[in-house]
């Protein structure tokens, strides 16, 4: 007969006074006196605030993101230069300088254009901008207003305003 592992009582009785070396941890998976319950919904529990935090960080993220206002471009596409000689006045006017107080930069100012479809422009320009509230006040300053005059003097070209993601 063996008893809790052991051949016999006698053999029991010699080690019954030893304790393990390794606490063992009883009731981890017994619903007792002590309150413990089921490990399995312990688990769902935890799975479910895990879902939950998940969702309320998405959420607050998805907010954060609603929250930033998007960049704006300013794109100038000229198409052709009718006056060279005029328009050599441009780019001393419209320096980097001009688009610092407004939070702009320019992203492409080349006349470097490879045509895939279509006809290029003769030159490209595109300025970023924080916002578009800010890319109009550039537009409304001085400095701006100076360079479309001899833009429109000096060149077929166009201009516009594109909100960005």
């Amino acid at each position: 007969m063996r008893v809790n592992g052991f051949h016999g009582r006698a053999e029991f009785e010699k080690f019954a006074h030893v304790r393990p070396l390794v606490p063992i941890y009883r009731g981890c998976c017994r619903v007792g006196s002590q309150g413990e319950g089921d490990p399995m919904k312990a688990n769902h529990k935890i799975a479910i605030a895990l879902v939950a935090g998940i969702a309320v960080g998405g959420a607050v993220i998805q907010g954060l993101h609603a929250q930033a206002t998007p960049p704006a471009y300013v794109v100038v596409d000229i198409s052709d230069i009718t006056d060279p000689e005029g328009f050599k006045a441009i780019p001393p006017k419209a320096g980097p300088e001009t688009l610092a107080p407004f939070g702009g930069k320019y992203i492409i100012r080349t006349e470097k254009i490879t045509a895939l479809d279509g006809t290029a422009p003769k030159r490209f320009v595109v300025i970023a901008f924080d916002s578009v509230e800010k890319a109009k006040a550039w537009k409304a300053s001085p400095s701006s207003k100076e360079v479309d005059a001899i833009r429109d003097k000096t060149t077929k070209s166009s201009q516009f305003l594109v909100e960005g993601m």
